[in-house]
C-alpha cells in the first residue's frame, strides 16, 4: 500500500506543473488498478484518497475534463472505483465550480 501511495505521491508534483497530465493522470490510473488487484478494500482506500487528489488536480477547462472522465469512465468500469468517488473526484477538480 506504502508503495502505491509514494508512487502517485511522486507523480503529483509533475501534474501540478501541468506537463503530460494526461499521460500522468493514466499512470495514476495504472497504479490505482494495481492496487484493486493486490490490496485489501481498507488498504485500496488509502490509496484512493491520494490517487482522488491527483486525478482532481490540474483540470480547469473542457478538454481536461473530457480526458479526465475518459480515466475515471474506465477506472468505473473495471470496478476500481464506485459512482461516488467518480462524482468526488469530478466535483474537486477547478471545472467543478461550472458543473
Amino acid at each position: 500500500m506504502e508503495n502505491h501511495i509514494e508512487l502517485i505521491k511522486t507523480i503529483m508534483p509533475e501534474i501540478t506543473k501541468g506537463l503530460n497530465v494526461l499521460s500522468l493522470k493514466k499512470d495514476v490510473a495504472a497504479i490505482l488498478k494495481d492496487a484493486h488487484s493486490r490490496l485489501s478494500t481498507a488498504q485500496l482506500n488509502h490509496v484512493l484518497i491520494v490517487a482522488q487528489e491527483a486525478l482532481s488536480e490540474h483540470c480547469g477547462c473542457a478538454d481536461e475534463l473530457e480526458d479526465l472522465e475518459s480515466i475515471l469512465d474506465d477506472l468505473h468500469a473495471d470496478g476500481v472505483i464506485d459512482s461516488q468517488i467518480y462524482q468526488h473526484i469530478i466535483e474537486n477538480t477547478a471545472c467543478g465550480r461550472w458543473l
